[in-house]
């Protein structure tokens, strides 16, 4: 897509929804150009899998979202998008 090609802003510790947007609003209130954000695990969980096993932990969510960053993240991330003309991408 052509957003892909834009200025993409990724980091490592969105904290919860406000941060989120207070972020967005600080772009755009600097002017600075983005089209998309890119977030870590904090988008679906709020501990890293990095020192587990191979098989896992039968207690971890992989494949939902977290709470405090996307709480109903269906309108969120439609709202990022009319809002901000935003895109988010999420790192697994």
């Amino acid at each position: 897509p052509r957003w892909a090609f834009g200025f993409i802003a990724s980091r490592w510790g969105w904290k919860d929804q406000n941060y989120i947007e207070a972020t967005l609003e600080n772009f755009r209130d600097r002017r600075f150009p983005l089209d998309a954000i890119v977030m870590d695990f904090e988008w679906y969980t709020n501990r890293t899998d990095y020192g587990f096993l191979p098989h896992g932990e039968t207690w971890y969510q992989d494949f939902g979202t977290q709470r405090a960053t996307l709480p109903n993240p269906k309108q969120q991330l439609k709202s990022y998008r009319q809002k901000f003309h935003v895109r988010m991408g999420g790192i697994r």
